[in-house]
This record gives C-alpha cells, sequence and structure tokens, in this order.
C-alpha cells in the first residue's frame, strides 16, 4: 500500500511540475551559490605586475631565459613587487 501511495504521490508531483520555471530554477539557483561564495571570500590584496619581467618571473638575454632578479622569478607571474 505504502508503494502505491509513493506512486501516485510521484505522478502528482510530476503532472504539476511547470518545466519553463524547472528550467529557470537551475541558472538562478547558480548564480545565487557563486554570489554568496563570492561574498565570503575574504579580500586579497592586489598585487602588481613585476617592471623587469611583466610578471613573467624571469627575462631573456642573449636568448637565455634567466630568472627575474627584481621580483626574484615568482612563479605565479603575480609579483610582489
Amino acid at each position: 500500500m505504502k508503494a502505491i501511495w509513493h506512486w501516485i504521490v510521484g505522478f502528482m508531483v510530476w503532472l504539476s511540475a511547470e518545466p519553463n520555471a524547472i528550467e529557470r530554477e537551475r541558472p538562478a539557483a547558480a548564480a545565487a551559490v557563486t554570489l554568496a561564495r563570492a561574498s565570503m571570500e575574504p579580500d586579497r590584496p592586489a598585487r602588481r605586475r613585476c617592471q623587469a619581467c611583466d610578471g613573467k618571473g624571469f627575462t631573456v638575454k642573449n636568448g637565455a631565459r634567466w630568472k627575474c632578479q627584481a621580483c626574484n622569478g615568482c612563479p605565479d607571474g603575480q609579483c610582489k613587487r
């Protein structure tokens, strides 16, 4: 009896579902989650690019790559200087 009741309730829910509302709900929920995550992240100070290497972490001299001495060759390209 319980299985029949679950089937009937499930069928009624399926009949009452509006396809357009379901299609609008997913992007709205994803946008809400993204906004919530962005609002909870701590503010990070902006890092500047090194003027000597343009944030690459290396300079090119005579066709060879050399670790930038000005920013100490930062690996992520966002130099502290």
